[in-house]
């Protein structure tokens, strides 16, 4: 504890303190006009028991103050070891709140994991009408058809993008590393993606060369499908992209660039923030602004790292980089 904030802790006493010492000067001053010795030994031993006592309360207060915080520390469990009254009702306050606060985070984690059930258990019931809407769709023909898949797809992923938001706050829970190959990543990711390609007539350029990574297979195909998904949206009608894999500082890329308007430089470093969708060039009516956000938070807890880069009018890319050694973050 500072000495300043003894002195606003007690300023009222020192307040009256210096009005008890005012006053006994001004009865001495004026029993005959002058201080005598006897007035002189009265303020110097009141001078002296005021500065024993102000040491004795200043030491006394910070013993207490650092038994609190150690009560605090520990989970307040312990309030009798208090022996001034002020101290045990706090401890006593700590206690109860403790105790509520364990309570909620039991019903807060129960209600999380029935949630969680309930979404995951959703997820897996609604696959089964999208397969049969895709078998449905191949009774139509044409741009009909085309149409029909495309929304489909949307139905799939934005299902699957609000399964993987829900399991990326218990992480750990669902995080399994392995040795994989980056091309069943990138291949994995594409297949959602063929409808959209078609669609615009988008040329893909994807680079033969893999590497053996380790990390988790379903998170980082998550990573590169959102990706994907992003470069899909702001390749214009005709356009391309370009999928390449790369050794580089003892990381292995994986990059996906997209031809079209590009990133303005004042919006590359936004681009991974929560409900970014763009600068005025790059504004997107169905972008929410999340995927590349909940890539980013799912790299950071994998050890893993993602940037952009773009040249505005030309091309915007997107990279992965893996690691060859396990490094996980718990968040």
């Amino acid at each position: 504890m500072k000495i300043m904030d003894y002195l606003k802790e007690r300023k009222v006493f020192f307040f009256v303190l210096c009005l008890v010492v005012v006053f006994c000067g001004l009865i001495a001053w004026s029993s005959n006009g002058a201080l005598t010795d006897r007035a002189y030994y009265i303020l110097e031993g009141l001078g002296g028991l005021c500065i024993i006592y102000i040491v004795l309360d200043y030491f006394t207060l910070r013993s207490r103050i650092v038994k609190i915080r150690h009560f605090f520390s520990n989970g307040a469990t312990d309030s009798q070891s208090f022996s001034y009254p002020l101290d045990i009702i706090y401890a006593v306050q700590a206690e109860r709140m403790a105790d509520e606060y364990r309570r909620f985070k039991v019903k807060a984690k129960r209600q999380y994991s029935e949630e969680l059930d309930f979404i995951t258990r959703w997820v897996h019931d609604i696959k089964v009408p999208i397969s049969a809407l895709y078998l449905l769709a191949e009774n139509f023909s044409g741009d009909e058809a085309q149409k029909l898949e495309i929304q489909i797809a949307f139905i799939e992923q934005h299902t699957q993008k609000a399964l993987y938001h829900i399991k990326s706050n218990s992480f750990e829970d669902d995080f399994q590393i392995s040795k994989t190959d980056t091309m069943k990543i990138i291949t994995t990711a594409l297949k959602q993606y063929a409808v959209f390609f078609a669609q615009k007539k988008i040329a893909l350029d994807l680079s033969e060369e893999s590497f053996e990574v380790l990390t988790d297979e379903k998170w980082s195909g998550y990573i590169v499908s959102q990706f994907l998904s992003n470069a899909v949206k702001h390749t214009p009608q005709g356009g391309s992209i370009a999928i390449k894999t790369l050794e580089q500082n003892g990381r292995v890329l994986v990059c996906i660039r997209n031809t079209g308007q590009g990133i303005e430089p004042e919006y590359l470093e936004q681009v991974f923030s929560r409900g970014f969708t763009g600068g005025s060039k790059r504004s997107c009516s169905f972008s929410t602004g999340y995927g590349l956000y909940l890539s980013k938070k799912l790299a950071d807890r994998m050890g893993h790292e993602v940037f952009a880069a773009s040249h505005p009018g030309e091309y915007a890319e997107f990279c992965l980089a893996l690691s060859k050694n396990l490094n996980v973050t718990k968040m």
